[in-house]
């Protein structure tokens, strides 16, 4: 008990620090995260925060909140072990924010967004911001933040659930209205910010004519649109008011791959009807077999010369998806399987990709990346991850960890739906080589269902330099 106690009093300090790597690094492109505000003054029926009343309790800003966001940022910059520091020394874009709008009500009060984009200008920082434009409805705050939106250094992305007015009001009580949140995104592409919406949350019924709302987004100077699904677990389902429950009876219960194909790419066809690109993200993406020219509508060039984005595991999940299309590939053009064809990937071909790909190989500490592993797992297992990587390991090493652990982690490449774990399930274990490393395969028809080892016996590409070659048949 008291081991666990020191355990855990380890990564106390990191839970409260609004400087993070991303919520769901590695598979995210921009690897880290401000949230200056702790809970979100939106008031959107459906947030979970709202749901669960807590945003008045996380609401604890004061004067010097963003000054020690300031210090954490120059301590950071300071440490050479730091991979928050890395990414901030590398100018990888910062999310702002993942977690709360920076444009709320309560910025009006206290400011602290805007003192740290007068940061960011001095810094020459890129920044990925993520809003629902708030308070930048109003005249007198445009002028104050649109100098700070830089043409070549700031990407924006805007959420946009719906184009009824009156529907808007009800469900985003304190958010701009469409017109005004489509006004403000006029003005960001007249100056050269790239801007990308989300129809978010995704309710059918909410936003019924799909040509309209990409017609309207298209015509305020968009590049391109996603979906995110409305959903409510069954424990948040309870906390819902029976005055909102009209509204999200569109609202899906569970995962949408699978069952929505069809409606994905009435909305691909609806976005290129008007010259925006779709982006489906990394699970639709895999299941229609189509690639998003640009992830998360972002591209380095929005960032300037000398920014990163982390499109790592995201441009190889795109080799390994083109060798399954090849000559030899599990599927034809028109999505045909070819029985017998799969793609098996070891850790050896992700790294030997990351070393192709130039990706520094730097000593960080390990508690930097407790956070955005455990984020979509609870009860993971905290020593072994200290008894394994120690305080510090090596960035491979690391991510090495995140490949080797699919059960306590869906992030790397388990995002991809078609990259499946092999596993004996007789066993009721993870097959991996003789370094120990799990050993997956790219598979576009089983599609989840568990590997028994009796299928061990794949084609086998493997990642050399530029392209994956075809080595016959092996087996594991």
């Amino acid at each position: 008990m008291a081991k666990q106690r020191r355990n855990e009093s380890e990564f106390r300090g990191f839970w409260n620090t609004p400087l993070n790597l991303g919520r769901i690094f590695p598979s995210e492109l921009v690897p880290l995260d401000v949230s200056i505000y702790r809970g979100c003054g939106t008031g959107c029926f459906y947030c979970r925060d709202n749901l669960e009343c807590r945003a008045s309790r996380y609401k604890v800003n004061d004067a010097d909140s963003t000054e020690i966001l300031l210090n954490d940022i120059a301590r950071a910059i300071r440490n050479e072990y730091s991979a928050v520091g890395y990414f901030l020394r590398e100018k990888y874009p910062i999310h702002f924010s993942y977690a709360t709008d920076p444009f709320m009500p309560e910025e009006k009060k206290y400011r602290a967004s805007l003192r740290f984009l007068k940061w960011a200008t001095e810094a020459d920082h890129p920044l990925r911001f993520v809003t629902q434009c708030g308070i930048l409805a109003e005249p007198e705050e445009q002028e104050r933040y649109f100098p700070f939106f830089r043409h070549g250094r700031d990407s924006f992305y805007i959420s946009i659930a719906t184009l009824d007015e009156k529907l808007t009001a009800v469900i985003e009580p304190n958010s701009p209205s469409p017109s005004a949140r489509l006004k403000i995104i006029e003005r960001l592409t007249g100056k050269g910010v790239p801007v990308g919406v989300a129809c978010a949350p995704y309710v059918p019924d909410w936003t019924p004519d799909k040509d309209a709302y990409c017609r309207a987004l298209a015509d305020a100077g968009a590049r391109g649109v996603w979906l995110q699904y409305l959903q409510f677990t069954p424990r948040l389902r309870k906390m819902l008011p029976a005055a909102w429950e009209k509204y999200a009876t569109g609202a899906r219960r569970s995962e949408p791959f699978g069952e929505a194909f069809e409606e994905y790419r009435e909305w691909q066809a609806a976005a290129a009807g008007h010259g925006l690109v779709f982006y489906a993200g990394p699970y639709a993406d895999a299941w229609l077999g189509y690639l998003s020219p640009l992830g998360g509508l972002l591209k380095r060039e929005d960032f300037g010369p000398d920014a990163k984005l982390f499109t790592y595991f995201r441009d190889f999940m795109q080799k390994v998806t083109e060798a399954s299309f090849g000559k030899n590939g599990a599927l034809t053009a028109n999505m045909t399987f070819r029985r017998g064809k799969r793609v098996v990937v070891h850790w050896s071909d992700a790294e030997q990709y990351l070393r192709e790909a130039g990706l520094d190989n730097p000593e960080f500490d390990t508690q930097d990346f407790w956070r955005t592993y455990t984020y979509w797992r609870r009860g993971t297992d905290r020593q072994e991850w200290l008894d394994t990587l120690g305080r510090r390991a090596p960035f491979y090493e690391i991510l090495r960890y995140f490949w080797n652990h699919p059960h306590e982690n869906s992030q790397l490449c388990w995002d991809n739906p078609l990259m499946q774990v092999l596993k004996d399930s007789e066993a009721n274990a993870w097959v991996a080589d003789v370094k120990g490393d799990i050993i997956a395969i790219f598979n576009p028809v089983e599609r989840m269902k568990p590997q028994p080892s009796e299928s061990c016996e794949h084609d086998y590409f493997i990642w050399n330099k530029d392209k994956f070659i075809f080595l016959g048949e092996r087996r594991i």
